[in-house]
């Protein structure tokens, strides 16, 4: 495993905002206990899916760096919503056979923050099954040649991937094929309140503003390659990302 600066680097590349916001907001959740703490350079603390996990729902759930590790606790405990018996619930994880390795993860995640260490753990698989399924769908005598190295492009125009909605406070992951210019979703889980919490754990009950935001594909593979600098998945070059990269931990 990698280094928080190969992590940062990695997310920071595909987020959008400045290097020294993504910087800012790593420090605030590593200082709170949501990020190990290590020593400089080598001896620094290694990432795993579930640092990923946290850094992804600091920079997509909370709106300033502050409210970034209440950000965490709150999307963390969000369960899967579904009605029904046990017996039904798992007809309905059965449901899922066939979807990437990934998206199977997530449908039998009880909790979002399970989900999404699911989903950056299962990038190879995602990739796998996207990688074939471009084969498949826009054949050619250079698919091949052509998909070895053009997935990633895929995602970010948004032709087929998996898409995760972080509102305040509720969550969503769905996975899409675009036909021209319709989106057909092939599977959607959602997740909830856990309403076992405490009152206002969630903050104001049913707030009229409601904040939204998405990631895509391509950020979760930035999330996994910033784990596994150097690694190659299927029709997606290695990233050049290195444990190395950006400012040493404190």
């Amino acid at each position: 495993m990698a280094k928080l600066p190969s992590l940062v680097t990695a997310l920071a590349e595909v987020d959008g905002r400045e290097r020294k916001a993504i910087d800012h907001i790593a420090r605030t959740i590593r200082e709170a206990g949501y990020i190990p703490t290590g020593k400089r350079g080598s001896g620094a603390a290694d990432m795993t899916e579930r640092e990923a996990a946290n850094f992804l729902m600091a920079l997509n759930g909370a709106d300033t760096p502050k409210d970034a590790p209440l950000a965490i606790d709150r999307f963390r405990s969000l369960r899967q919503f579904y009605k029904g018996s046990s017996a039904d619930f798992r007809h309905y994880v059965d449901s899922f056979e066939g979807q990437p390795e990934a998206v199977q993860a997530v449908a039998d995640s009880r909790t979002f923050g399970q989900a999404l260490e699911g989903l950056v753990a299962g990038v190879p698989s995602l990739a796998e099954s996207f990688y074939q399924f471009a084969l498949e769908q826009y054949p050619g005598n250079d698919a091949g040649s052509y998909w070895s190295t053009k997935l990633l492009s895929a995602f970010r125009l948004t032709m087929f991937g998996v898409e995760v909605q972080f509102e305040r406070y509720a969550a969503k992951v769905e996975l899409f094929i675009m036909h021209g210019s319709e989106r057909q979703v092939q599977c959607t889980v959602q997740f909830i309140q856990d309403q076992d919490r405490e009152e206002g754990f969630y903050g104001v009950s049913w707030p009229d503003r409601r904040v939204r935001s998405t990631i895509g594909t391509a950020t979760l593979i930035a999330a996994w390659q910033g784990l596994n600098p150097g690694v190659d998945l299927p029709g997606i070059p290695a990233s050049a990302v290195t444990a190395e990269d950006g400012a040493d931990e404190e």
